[in-house]
């Protein structure tokens, strides 16, 4: 039995974070300290502070009923391997360890099947406002998945995604309770809170770029995604508990009872042939349907439906990008990036034709697969 929060079981996962929080609130200790003209000894600081892993299950998230009968035919997978990680931020209180902050995270590793491979979701955030001293909560609670970001990406993952949707009245996401004085986000503050930390992540070399999950792979018809092009939903990256997959199932069943009224048999409309190929420039697919939205006339009718109803929501989706598009699409081929180099060396002329392609993904064999299955801090 564990009688404090500092005696739970560590990993090198929560090390890591936890090690980068604590750096985090000294400089932020100095920066107040010369802000107030004070010695940083007499600045109030954050004591009992920990961070743990408190669940870490690996599991196969199934993939919903009408995606997989209608796309299976085309290769769509009917699972895909996850770990699903819940990671905690204690502190000691007045002899109490609190639970503040809970971060749910699921990692697909480099054994899962394309699109999901080395990307991870974060999706559940909760906290309570009982941080001391309070004028560093944000940034502790911030840091802490700045520097979750900082260790999957040291680890092989290139990409994470974030669905900013705060809960509506009555919903709790990991706290059964909160404070009567803490107030539920609006959705605008909210997306800008993960910004936050996007833009934070950039100053640190962590984060490459940001975009959202319409710009990326409905945008001309996914020229910007890493593949170039994204014809269907087995293109997208498809989450559990993601706002994607239900509404494609919604999306499918719609299609489908159009189908049976008009007297059609539900078919694959997947565009296999007659897309034009696509210049290095890029090339415009479609017509405009009303100011600002892009309807492409290359995607399937349940991706342009898709992109349809995520249009006006498409800045809650966030794609952070950790590594380059070139590493992405090595990854979605399934080839060995184990020395891949890094971003800042990484010479796009050079690169595919360097890159080894694996040869075997067998278990016993897990050089490949360690960096994105495993806690163990590597570069690739």
């Amino acid at each position: 039995i564990c009688e404090a929060a500092k005696e739970l079981p560590r990993c090198k996962m929560s090390d890591f974070i936890e090690g980068g929080l604590s750096d985090a609130l000294e400089k932020a200790y100095e920066k107040t300290a010369s802000e107030l003209g004070i010695s940083v000894d007499v600045v109030e600081k954050a004591r009992g502070l920990s961070v743990r892993v408190m669940s870490h299950v690996k599991k196969k998230h199934a993939v919903r009923d009408e995606m997989y009968k209608k796309y299976s035919k085309n290769g769509c997978p009917a699972d895909f391997p996850v770990h699903t990680k819940c990671v905690g931020l204690f502190q000691s209180i007045n002899g109490v360890d609190v639970l503040l902050f809970a971060m749910y995270v699921y990692e697909y590793g480099h054994e899962c099947p394309a699109p999901n491979r080395r990307r991870v979701y974060i999706s559940y955030l909760d906290s309570v406002k009982y941080f001391e001293p309070k004028r560093f909560r944000t940034l502790a609670y911030q840091s802490v998945i700045i520097e979750y970001l900082r260790f999957v990406k040291k680890r092989g993952f290139h990409t994470a995604h974030i669905w900013s949707c705060p809960p509506a009245p009555g919903d709790e996401y990991v706290f059964h309770g909160h404070p009567s004085h803490q107030k539920v986000p609006k959705e605008d503050m909210l997306r800008q809170w993960y910004y936050d930390i996007c833009d934070k992540s950039k100053a640190e070399g962590i984060v490459l770029e940001t975009t959202d999950f319409y710009e990326e792979f409905f945008k001309d018809g996914g020229i910007n995604c890493p593949t170039g092009s994204a014809p269907d939903p087995m293109s997208l990256p498809y989450f559990e508990g993601d706002y994607i997959p239900g509404e494609i199932e919604t999306i499918v069943a719609n299609v489908n009872k159009e189908d049976r009224l008009s007297g059609k048999q539900p078919h694959d409309d997947h565009v296999k042939s007659g897309v034009p190929k696509r210049s290095g420039s890029g090339l415009r697919a479609g017509t405009r349907s009303n100011p600002g939205q892009l309807v492409n006339q290359y995607q399937d009718k349940v991706m342009n439906r898709l992109g349809n109803a995520i249009y006006n929501m498409k800045e809650n989706l966030i794609i952070v990008r950790l590594r380059n598009k070139h590493f992405a699409a090595a990854v979605e081929r399934g080839e060995d990036v184990s020395e891949w180099p890094d971003d800042d060396d990484y010479q796009p002329d050079a690169s595919v034709a360097d890159v080894k392609v694996a040869e075997n993904l067998n278990e016993d064999k897990n050089e490949i697969e360690s960096p994105a299955t495993s806690d163990e801090v590597r570069s690739t």
